[in-house]
């Protein structure tokens, strides 16, 4: 599957519950390869999927230090959190959550 097309899809359900995501940070767990030379290109095209200023995507990795599949170099992993913000019309401002 095309993670971008599933990223764009989550932004959207979000979206169509009053939400807008506001912020997000990620971090890359692997050994291999370094994510340095692509970091900035990542951050635009995530930025771009969650419709933010890339200022507002931040991407980082670690090494899971040879432990684990990751460790090992079989697989990759991911943490991703954002921070979204509902907009209560009836308060007539927005409330972060």
């Amino acid at each position: 599957a095309d993670s971008m097309q599933l990223l764009r899809e989550c932004v959207r359900v979000v979206k169509s519950y009053g939400f807008e995501i506001i912020n997000a940070d990620i971090t890359i767990l692997c050994e291999k390869p370094k994510i340095t030379p692509h970091k900035e290109a990542m951050r635009k095209n995530v930025a771009e999927a969650l419709a933010l200023a890339q200022n507002f995507v931040n991407i980082k990795a670690t090494t899971m230090e040879k432990m684990g599949f990751i460790g090992t170099g079989e697989g990759f992993g991911a943490i991703a959190t954002a921070s979204i913000r509902y907009f209560d019309w009836s308060k007539g401002e927005p409330k972060l959550y």
